[in-house]
């Protein structure tokens, strides 16, 4: 199969690459060009795996590619000449380096990211491309970065108590308290990324804590393939990814 170089390629693309597509569809400023939406593909890896973001703010690196065959014969690849690529809001995109057949793109999904497929326009010159179902978003692992306080110095007293961190999901999470007797409840107004729970506890002495998020979605708490994201937070456990124990201490006076 013939290829184009690099710099023919740019030729090609100004000169008579946008003829070629012409005989094919329509071009028109700004215009989804849905014919065209196949020669977009993004990847994990150079073999294709499916992109998978999480609701948790990090970067998540892929590969763009952008080629077609003319009538000819040449296989063009445009991926070095994206302008900008899309999502919905709640996506953020950079676009990277072009090297081969593939450009750098990363991915982050923001904390209340709704689990599900997104789709990607991309802007080249000339056209827009708009490619259906291109990665697919996942809830986060909870994890806890701060609880305030987390000494106190009553017993049987309900002590509010201030939780941040990421993947609460978007309704009230649960709380696993260790050893048991910790009466909770959560308070109104909680985030994905901050809520506060009000803590009864029976008696003295140091307490673990994890949080268990029922996701940021309609139907539960969505995990995404291996290596899955896990709905708790906490000690760790086999076959889960976990952050530091939380510790609530509580000291006797």
């Amino acid at each position: 199969m013939k290829r184009r170089s690099m710099r023919a390629l740019h030729t090609a693309i100004w000169a008579f690459g946008s003829f070629v597509l012409r005989a094919q569809v329509p071009l028109e400023a700004g215009h989804a060009v849905a014919n065209l939406e196949n020669i977009v593909r993004l990847a994990s890896t150079p073999g294709g795996d499916e992109v998978a973001v999480y609701s948790d703010n990090v970067p998540v690196d892929a590969l763009l590619r952008a080629t077609w065959t003319d009538q000819y014969g040449f296989v063009y690849d445009i991926s070095g000449f994206t302008s900008f690529c899309t999502s919905t809001s709640d996506i953020t995109i950079t676009l990277g380096i072009h090297a081969g057949e593939a450009r750098a793109v990363t991915l982050r999904a923001n904390s209340d990211a709704q689990p599900g497929q997104r789709n990607l326009n991309c802007v080249w010159p000339g056209f827009v491309t708009d490619r259906q179902n291109a990665f697919r978003v996942y809830d986060a692992t909870p994890r806890i970065d701060s609880m305030t306080p987390n000494a106190f110095d009553q017993s049987n007293v309900e002590v509010p108590v201030a939780f941040t961190g990421i993947g609460f999901g978007i309704r009230p999470p649960a709380l696993e308290i260790s050893p048991a007797g910790v009466a909770w409840r959560i308070g109104a107004g909680n985030t994905p990324t901050q809520f506060v729970a009000y803590l009864t506890a029976p008696n003295p002495g140091n307490y673990d804590v994890a949080v268990e998020s029922s996701g940021n979605g309609a139907t539960g708490f969505q995990p995404g393939t291996p290596p899955q994201s896990s709905s708790r937070s906490g000690k760790r456990r086999s076959g889960l990814c976990v952050s530091h124990p939380a510790l609530l201490s509580r000291v006797a006076r």
